[in-house]
C-alpha cells in the first residue's frame, strides 16, 4: 500500500548522515504512462524488484548548484509494475523529514496541472511585480529619482525570487541551477530598500 513514513521513521531521519533505503509495494498504476515523481532528492537511486532505472547524482561526483527542494524528476515506469518493490536509495543529510509527496505516483500531465492550479497565484504576484517594475523604471527614468530605480529593482528582484520558486516552470525550460541562485533575489531586493 502506498502509504507515508511513520512519524517514529520521520523523527528518526532528523539529525541522521549517511545513506536511507526507502521501501514501498507500488500501488495499483491505473494510468497508460505512469510515472514515479520524485522531489526534495539531490543523490538518490530508483530500483523495481532490484532493478535500478533511474539515477541522479551529482556530475563527476562534484556537488552542483541545485536547491532540490524544487526539483521534481520523473521515472517512467511501467503498468505492469504495479505491485512490484520499489526501493529509493538516497544519501540523508540530516534534514528532516519534509513531507509526504516526496514520491508520487501519475502521469505528467496530471503533475503538471497540480503544480500550476498550486502555483497560479504566485505565479501572478510574480506578473504584477514585473510590471511594477517596469513602471517604476520607466518613472525613474522620466523624473531622474533614484528612489523610483531602487523601487523597481526590488519589484523586478521580487520577480525573479517567485518565479524561480515555482516548480512548474521545470516544465518548460531545464535548468535546475536556477532554484538555486534565486535565492541571491531576495538580498537583492533588500538590499535595495536600504539605498
Amino acid at each position: 500500500d502506498w502509504q507515508p513514513l511513520s512519524q517514529e521513521a520521520k523523527d528518526a531521519l532528523r539529525g541522521y548522515v549517511g545513506t536511507v533505503w526507502l521501501t514501498r509495494t507500488l500501488p495499483e498504476l491505473p494510468w497508460r504512462s505512469p510515472y514515479l515523481f520524485v522531489s526534495r532528492l539531490d543523490r538518490f537511486e530508483v530500483y523495481v524488484d532490484g532493478q535500478r532505472i533511474f539515477r541522479q547524482e551529482a556530475e563527476n561526483g562534484a556537488p552542483r548548484y541545485i536547491y532540490p527542494m524544487n526539483l521534481t524528476y520523473p521515472v517512467e515506469i511501467s503498468p505492469e509494475d504495479e505491485g512490484k518493490t520499489l526501493t529509493i536509495r538516497t544519501e540523508w543529510e540530516g534534514g528532516a523529514w519534509f513531507a509526504d509527496d516526496q514520491v508520487l505516483a501519475g502521469e505528467q500531465d496530471q503533475l503538471f496541472y497540480l503544480t500550476l492550479r498550486l502555483e497560479l497565484p504566485a505565479l501572478i504576484y510574480s506578473l504584477i511585480c514585473l510590471l511594477a517594475g517596469i513602471v517604476g523604471l520607466a518613472m525613474a527614468v522620466r523624473s531622474r529619482d533614484r528612489l523610483y530605480g531602487w523601487f523597481a529593482l526590488f519589484a523586478v528582484s521580487m520577480f525573479f525570487a517567485m518565479l524561480f520558486n515555482a516548480r512548474s516552470l521545470q516544465w518548460f525550460i531545464d535548468v535546475p541551477e536556477m532554484y538555486y541562485w534565486n535565492k541571491l533575489m531576495i538580498p537583492a531586493a533588500v538590499i535595495s530598500l536600504f539605498q
